[in-house]
Order: C-alpha cells, then structure tokens, then sequence
C-alpha cells in the first residue's frame, strides 16, 4: 500500500513579493507532484496565502486518510500559516525546502517554520534540496515509509496466544505500555481455541492444505513415531485453526506460545507458525502474519514494524545461535517462525518451496515437524525492540543475507531453517548491549526507514552498523 500524504504549498501573503517568485512556486509543487506522485498517495491543494485559504483545506482533510504532511515552503511565508495544519491534524510532519536559488527565500521561510514547530514541541523533519536529486527523493520516501508504519501500528490488534514461554521475561511485555507508546491493543487467545477449531476442521480443507503442501516442497521425511502423516495433518489442522481465528478477531499480528502444552499435549505448531508468515498458501496469495513463535510481544511488535516498512514483506523470528568471528557471520535459527519464503529472495518466482524440506522435530513429545533450509542470499535488516529499565530502544544492524551448503547445518540443528548472515560490526559492542535471545529480520535494507520511524516515535535507536554505510555496497 502506497503511503498517503497531504503535500501543502506555502506561499507569501503580500502581493507585490508572491507575483514575483509566482514561478518559483509553480515550479516546485509541479515538480512535487511529478517527482512523488507514483510513490506516494498524493492530496494537493492549491498553494496557501492565507488563514482562510488553510482553514478552509485543514476542515476538508480526514486525518485517517493520511499519514503525514509535506509542508513545502519553496518561498518565504509566515509560520503563522503553517502552524493550523500541524496542530490540528496531529500527524508526521515533513518540511521541504529548495536550494536551487538565494533569490526564493526558501531557506528562510523553512527555518521560521521550523522554529515555530520547535517553540511548541512538535517534532518534526527537515530537508532541504531540489527534486531531481534522487537522494532527496529517497529521505523523502524513507520519512514517507516510516510514517506509514508508524499511524497504520496505531490502533492495530495483536493476538496473544498463551502466555510466557519457557521463562523468558523479555518476551512479556506491559498492555497498557503498549497501547500508550504504539497504539497497539492485546486481544488474549487462550491456546485451547487452536485445538478446538483444529479438531472440528472440515477435513476437505485439510486434505486440501497438507496435498498443497507435500506437493510443493523438495522433500517430506516423515517417519513410524514423531513424524507420522496423522502428526503433519495435526499441524495443518492447527494452521488453518490460527489462520480462521486471526480473520475472526480481526488480528493483525501474533504470538504462540507452544512450548510447553502443545508441544507435549496436542502437537507442535512449527509449520503453521511458518505458512502463516508465508505471503502464500494452499488458497493462493495471501497477507503474510507476523507470528512469533514463544508468544515473543516485542519480537512480534519488531517484525509487524519491520513487515510495515518494508511494504508488506514476511518477517521472522530467529535465535542467535552463534557468531562466527573469522567470516563475520551470524548463524541464527528457528523451528517455527521463519516463513518458507526466506528460502528464496523476493522478487524471485513464486515456486519457491522446493528448497524446503519437512522434517521431524527434535523435541516435544507430542510430535510434529518443521521445516528445513537456508535464506536465501540478498539484502537484509535485523532489528529488536527491547527494554531497559522499562525504558524501550531499537537494535538494527543490515548486512546480507548469506548462501550456506545445506551439510553446514548440522553444526548446529540440522533439523530446523537457518539464516546466516553477515556484517561489518562490533561484535563486542553487541555482545555487552544486545538484550534478548531473539532477533528478527526482512529481506530488504529498511535501515534509513527504520531510523525514521524511531524518530517519529521517539525511541533510541542503537545502530550496530547499518546507517552509517559501512555495510552499503
């Protein structure tokens, strides 16, 4: 979904000063609509002179149909004129300036705007700089991006299935915090309704999904005791179980807690935590769910931010396994949340899954299986919301994404999907910061978009070494 902006073009109040730098204002919210049109969703009124004229296109504005405001000052204008829209519409705000010229006044229209949005604590960004420069461009699309994900996290519902898992007190997270700081809400799911829907599914529809399935991969290793086709069909069942419950309750992401009840009592949830990622399924495409498997609230409300900036892409849950010091290498895993389409890069053919592999689980005595295979080599961007002394911060760090022979698996668990990857940072630096087990990552660098974002939302952002560029090509 493109981001939607409301692009307001000021301009001077006096007559004799705007009939003479009239051009320079055409020319700018031309050139606007022209440079920003095929990215964005773009409102643009006529150019504001007046109070009148602002009052009139701030009373026509929905504010849930936009996501931020550009305010364009390609001349000078009184500040006055610009402060109605900010305070009333109450969104992300962006002030664009030209340097093409001393003679437009740009400069100083934009620093008397800016000044006022400073004097009442409205936070705000600042760019100056002509359209046709691609790099203005893209700040303006990264700004554009994170304010998307920003306002459309605001009011969205995360289901939380189960509780904590297996201790991990950074995977807990406080509701009220969260509907505070992000405007996320927490529906409660007691993982009970997974196996009620999950025993009374229409067994057409699971046939459906587990001959979809068995098809499309590149190998199924059941076998006579923890993977059986009755332990698989309990995991399809599950899935589709997930799959109804999140379109009932409207959920827009998730968590599972699994460990220990349904590993050991029903069966483990590792494949459906992976299609229900996945942007595809038996009935074809589909929106991909954020789910962290071990009901991880941070992880889950990281990946939902890191699938927002990244237009919709599937995100992932991984464990940080490892670290290897001569080829600067992460090896991370998970059995669950990682979709099946990391085993391709995006962008590739759709056909991916023959690169996955189901095998049996290595634990849960339930039974069941998970899905096996590298990531896909490219671009990427890790990244994890977590807490110090209550206080919330964001960890990212980009790099690639690197290929690995499916045998370099077995030094770790060979039975479950594995991303390697690799970047220019400090390791120890990491090592005394980093505050979970956990990490999530996409399949795009959504560093400079991630930066954004921590800024309209006011949160510390400690880069490993992503937006300096060192890890740029």
């Amino acid at each position: 979904m493109k981001p939607s902006a409301l692009l307001l073009t000021f301009a001077e109040p006096r007559k004799d000063f705007y009939q003479a730098r009239l051009n320079e204002v055409i020319f700018d919210r031309t050139k606007a609509m022209e440079i920003l049109g095929n990215d964005l969703n773009l409102i643009t009124p006529d150019p504001i002179r007046f109070p009148s004229q602002a009052d009139e296109i701030i009373a026509s504005i929905n504010p849930s149909s936009i996501h931020a405001i550009i305010l364009q000052i390609p001349i000078w204008t009184e500040a006055s004129l610009v402060m109605p829209a900010v305070l009333q519409l109450k969104k992300p705000v962006l002030l664009l300036g030209n340097d093409r010229s001393f003679k437009t006044s740009s400069l100083v229209g934009m620093l008397a705007a800016g000044g006022a949005l400073d004097q009442v604590g409205f936070r705000h960004k600042r760019l100056m700089g002509n359209l046709d420069d691609p790099k203005i461009k893209k700040q303006i699309i990264s700004f554009m991006r994170a304010a998307y994900a920003q306002q459309t996290l605001r009011g969205q519902r995360f289901g939380l299935f189960g509780g904590r898992s297996l201790g991990m007190v950074t995977a807990t997270a406080d509701p009220s915090q969260w509907l505070r700081e992000f405007g996320v809400d927490i529906v409660h799911v007691d993982q009970s309704m997974i196996v009620f829907k999950a025993e009374a599914m229409e067994k057409s529809r699971v046939e459906k999904h587990m001959h979809w399935l068995v098809s499309q991969v590149g190998a199924v290793e059941t076998n006579q005791t923890n993977f059986t086709n009755h332990h698989l069909e309990k995991q399809i069942r599950s899935y589709l179980a997930i799959k109804d419950i999140v379109a009932d309750r409207n959920l827009d992401f998730i968590g599972v807690k699994c460990q220990e009840e349904m590993a050991n009592y029903f069966c483990l949830q590792c494949i459906g935590q992976a299609i229900i990622g996945d942007p595809y399924d038996a009935d074809g495409p589909k929106n991909p769910i954020a789910s962290a498997c071990e009901a991880d609230m941070d992880g889950a409300l990281t990946m939902q931010i890191l699938k927002l900036l990244s237009d919709g892409l599937p995100t992932n849950l991984m464990d940080l396994r490892y670290f290897d010091e001569e080829k600067q290498e992460f090896i991370m895993a998970n059995c669950g949340s990682i979709p099946t389409s990391f085993s391709r890069y995006h962008g590739q053919q759709t056909d991916n899954l023959k690169e996955v592999h189901l095998m049996p689980h290595i634990y849960g005595e339930a039974g069941g299986g998970t899905t096996q295979f590298v990531t896909a080599a490219g671009r990427g961007t890790l990244s994890r919301l977590m807490r110090r002394n209550g206080q919330y911060w964001m960890a990212i760090l980009a790099g690639q994404f690197v290929d690995h022979p499916r045998e370099d698996l077995r030094k770790s668990v060979y039975n479950w999907p594995h991303a390697f990857f690799s970047s220019k940072f400090s390791y120890p630096k990491f090592l005394s910061l980093y505050g979970s087990n956990h990490i999530h990552g996409v399949q795009a660098d959504v560093s400079t978009e991630m930066l954004e974002f921590c800024q309209l939302q006011g949160l510390p952002l400690e880069d490993f070494g992503s937006i300096t560029g060192s890890n740029q090509e």
